[in-house]
């Protein structure tokens, strides 16, 4: 790793860090090496034990699971080659399962995969607002499907759960869906590890995207 030099003037790990400065252009990169660059230009460095982030682990790790799809589909170009009719393509090939997705993915899902790479796009100099006007990208899908069960509804089915021990498994895997709105199958493939207690959150890695 380069070190930093005195004052950082004309630094090289400053500028081995720089998305502009660098003489190695993010837009001539393939995309797994084009998002790693992305990425490390928003993370702090992890030689040691720190408490600040550009951005949150949770974020990092969501990042690469976007990544890991839009790597399918987008792993063998560079950023310079990708272009709006690309973008088009994989929505539609994303939705309908058309590559080496292990299923079908929601509307929602690949709006935050392609929200992805137009950040680094628009990080390469490669997007910009006139390029955004002649794309259309598929909007965020607000649910208007009322709820299964409402919250005494809710309340009354969990502490039905609870009355015989050998129940209590279900409890849990009912308090599990109607906190994190997983699906079965993304449940059913979470791990122990998967689950921050500290946070009260779920991580959906790509085995089941």
């Amino acid at each position: 790793m380069a070190e930093h030099s005195a004052g950082h003037i004309d630094c090289p790990a400053c500028d081995a860090r720089s998305l502009i400065r660098s003489e190695e252009k993010l837009a001539d990169q393939l995309f797994p090496i084009a998002f790693e660059w992305w990425l490390a230009a928003r993370v702090v460095s992890k030689e040691k034990e720190i408490s600040v982030r550009y951005i949150a682990e949770s974020s990092e790790e969501t990042y690469r699971e976007y990544a890991w799809a839009l790597e399918k589909f987008f792993g063998e170009m560079t950023l310079r080659q990708i272009h709006d009719g690309h973008l088009r393509s994989y929505q539609e090939d994303r939705a309908l399962c058309r590559g080496n997705w292990k299923k079908k993915c929601g509307q929602n899902r690949i709006h935050k995969e392609v929200g992805l790479l137009l950040r680094m796009l628009r990080a390469a100099h490669l997007w910009d607002d006139d390029l955004d006007d002649a794309f259309d990208q598929l909007p965020l899908q607000q649910s208007d499907i009322p709820r299964a069960l409402d919250p005494v509804e809710q309340g009354h089915w969990l502490s039905s759960c609870l009355v015989y021990p050998e129940w209590k498994w279900v409890h849990q895997y009912s308090t599990l869906a109607l906190q994190t709105c997983a699906s079965t199958f993304e449940i059913r493939m979470a791990r122990l590890k998967d689950i921050n207690m500290k946070h009260w959150t779920i991580r959906v890695g790509p085995e089941a995207s």
